[in-house]
């Protein structure tokens, strides 16, 4: 049985549609709803990502955004798969999924990791470019005001899950 947060960082290429076939395999009948998200490097200028990580760190953070999500909005299963070390433009660099009963709660807590990791996961992230000079990236002020307003709805109660139960 897959694990209700499965949550895997990784030097090697990630084959994300056979990771979502693998996650898909493990629900449970009454999950009606898989929003998924695939992330690429991208940029014409960039030739190269390369992310540093401390391990220990990096997986415990990963796996408790992983259960807030699953927990917050009464998923049955997420999953997040992150590549850490130089990957280049069009790999695939991280993968996000969220099962359970509804679609709505599904997208949100697929889209609240995707907003989280982009600000908040300890990782050091450096572009190389074609021209063979590197830069160090920060988070940009749009993924700051994404994040945010997860804070905002989760103060007001909202994201508590649309739908009574879930999955089981």
């Amino acid at each position: 049985m897959a694990p209700r947060c499965w949550v895997e960082l990784s030097e090697s290429t990630l084959e994300a549609e056979s990771v979502l076939h693998r996650f898909r395999s493990s629900l449970s009948a009454s999950c009606g709803a898989v929003a998924s998200f695939i992330g690429v490097v991208r940029g014409e200028e960039i030739e190269a990502i390369e992310l540093d990580y401390y391990p220990v760190m990096c997986r415990a953070q990963l796996e408790s955004l992983a259960e807030r999500a699953r927990t917050r909005w009464q998923q049955e299963r997420v999953l997040i798969m992150h590549r850490v070390g130089l990957i280049g433009r069009g790999e695939v660099i991280v993968a996000a999924a969220a099962a359970g009963s509804h679609r709505g709660d599904s997208f949100s807590c697929c889209a609240f990791m995707m907003d989280w990791l982009k600000v908040s996961a300890p990782f050091w992230k450096r572009e190389i470019l074609v021209s063979g000079e590197s830069r160090w990236v920060a988070a940009r002020s749009s993924d700051e005001r994404a994040a945010a307003r997860w804070a905002e709805t989760e103060r007001a109660g909202e994201g508590k899950g649309e739908h009574a139960g879930g999955c089981p």
